[in-house]
């Protein structure tokens, strides 16, 4: 366990920890240079952070409302959920945790934020775990539907989002057209199936890069990536960065793996 490395770009840099076996903390400054909204998802890793938002400007939009979080937050995610930001331009700050141990009996099956009270970091999932449990005051801020079509087919999305199986395909399956699919969904989550598809990729994709030895390649085959030139594309698109910039153990084959896993 320790530091797993630092991964520094044009926008961000990252020190980035490995906790325990199945825990993930980085350090993050980010730099936003102009007013964005953003879509974020993990795949199936739920992630928890830390942020003061008296220093960094950030909301997020829950049901077709702008909600603003004001003060210090903690902000939990579970697996498989959306979250739509929007950021002012500024030098954002946060500490942030991966981690894909079951921790549903928390009773947390959507986003939420609440006040950060003592200003303590955990250094464990039992800590994250206890920190969760006595949350008050929690709002939801995840972006959810009613649409039975779109939360069927995102269901199955996450069911098989490192299968090479088509949109039609998928609408065969389904009895729709492709059209229909991609209406409905991103009506309700404001992605395409597609984009969606690509996130949950590239999410675990990061995971991967940072905590095994495989080769870009590799990882990109393991996810359904075929073309390794448009996985370094979108990759590049999303994480603002090349694959390589997160080959944190690639860079060390001599750290013991610990986290395989994940694989």
């Amino acid at each position: 366990m320790g530091t797993l490395g630092n991964i520094n770009t044009k926008f961000y840099s990252n020190r980035v920890e490995l906790l325990q076996d199945n825990l993930i903390r980085f350090h993050r400054v980010h730099s936003w240079e102009v007013d964005s909204e953003q879509i974020d998802t993990f795949s199936r890793f739920w992630s928890l952070a830390f942020i003061d938002c008296n220093i960094s400007k950030i909301s997020v939009l829950h049901n077709g409302q702008e909600i603003n979080l004001i003060g210090k937050q903690v902000i939990f995610i579970p697996s498989f959920s959306l979250v739509k930001w929007k950021i002012k331009s500024a030098d954002l700050k946060w500490v942030g945790y991966f981690s894909d141990t079951p921790i549903s009996d928390i009773g947390f099956y959507e986003p939420i934020a609440f006040k950060w009270i003592d200003e303590h970091l955990p250094n464990s999932i039992l800590e994250i775990r206890t920190l969760l449990k006595s949350a008050n005051d929690v709002r939801p801020i995840g972006v959810n539907t009613n649409d039975i079509l779109a939360k069927k087919l995102k269901h199955f999305i996450d069911k098989n989002y490192c299968n090479s199986i088509s949109l039609q395909e998928i609408a065969s399956q389904f009895g729709y057209s492709k059209e229909c699919l991609i209406r409905h969904f991103k009506k309700s989550f404001g992605i395409s199936p597609i984009q969606y598809r690509i996130k949950l990729r590239i999410a675990e994709a990061i995971v991967n890069l940072m905590t095994e030895t495989m080769t870009v390649s590799q990882v990109a085959h393991n996810l359904g990536f075929n073309d390794i030139s448009f996985f370094n594309k979108v990759f590049k698109r999303e994480m603002k960065a090349t694959p390589s910039n997160f080959q944190l153990r690639y860079k060390n084959k001599s750290t013991v793996n610990v986290y395989n896993q994940l694989i």
